[in-house]
């Protein structure tokens, strides 16, 4: 969002599809799904289009005939700091966040 002032796009996209990696996960007894890749490459190219002009800052997901808005990740809140963060530093902070979010 910050650099939509400037003409600057930058989604994410979800897609579900077939690929290597679903068909190794199937092998091995996973779920996975059947719809080909390139059913979400016109995803890909329509937001690369001038008709995806004002389209930023979204996470679109794209499984089957579903097309999603999904939450962007973001920041619930600020809950550790420190001057510089290094190994040390987040090996100690960022199991206490995870906790944090798991208990919502």
């Amino acid at each position: 969002m910050d650099l939509a002032s400037s003409g600057i796009r930058v989604n994410a996209t979800s897609p579900i599809a077939r690929t290597a990696m679903v068909d190794d996960g199937k092998a091995r007894g996973e779920s996975g799904t059947d719809i080909p890749p390139e059913h979400v490459a016109p995803l890909a190219t329509f937001l690369l289009s001038n008709d995806a002009e004002g389209v930023t800052g979204q996470v679109i997901g794209l499984e089957g005939s579903q097309l999603s808005l999904l939450s962007p990740p973001g920041a619930r809140r600020m809950s550790e700091e420190s001057p510089i963060w290094d190994h040390d530093s987040l090996r100690a902070a960022l199991p206490r966040l995870l906790s944090e979010h798991q208990r919502g």
